[in-house]
């Protein structure tokens, strides 16, 4: 019976002093993370091969002169899915006029995500895009 009692009290006291640190370490993960506030695009279907991540606070933003992270190969026309895991919308366009985004459109609604492009006639279109 002692033993019964000693280990329900062991068991009380760790859940304890786990549940008391647990949103420090929420916290701290979350802040490590910072792709949780990106709107992410990705090179192919299901979130595969390359991938961009943009802040919210970069708006405008030409996919032409932009490279897949870690590499020297150029965004344009050339994403087929996307996360967006912002508190914003974002608007992507597949084309320019001058400075401005222009052309077909795709909206990213926020906290979405979207695994093909193709269902919307958008795969491999995306040009520039911007933050709303």
């Amino acid at each position: 019976m002692k033993r019964k009692l000693a280990i329900a009290f062991g068991i009380a006291a760790l859940s304890a002093g786990t549940l008391a640190s647990a949103p420090a370490a929420l916290a701290d993960s979350s802040e490590a993370s910072p792709r949780a506030t990106y709107f992410t695009l990705y090179q192919f279907e299901d979130k595969g091969g390359e991938h961009k991540g943009f802040a919210s606070g970069n708006d405008d933003r030409s996919l032409g002169d932009t490279y897949w992270t870690g590499t020297r190969t150029i965004m344009e026309d050339a994403a087929s899915s996307m996360t967006n895991n912002t508190s914003r919308n974002v608007t992507v366009r597949e084309g320019k006029d001058g400075d401005r985004c222009a052309g077909q459109v795709y909206h990213a609604v926020k906290n979405t995500s979207d695994m093909s492009f193709k269902n919307n006639h958008f795969d491999n279109e995306a040009s520039c895009l911007y933050f709303s």
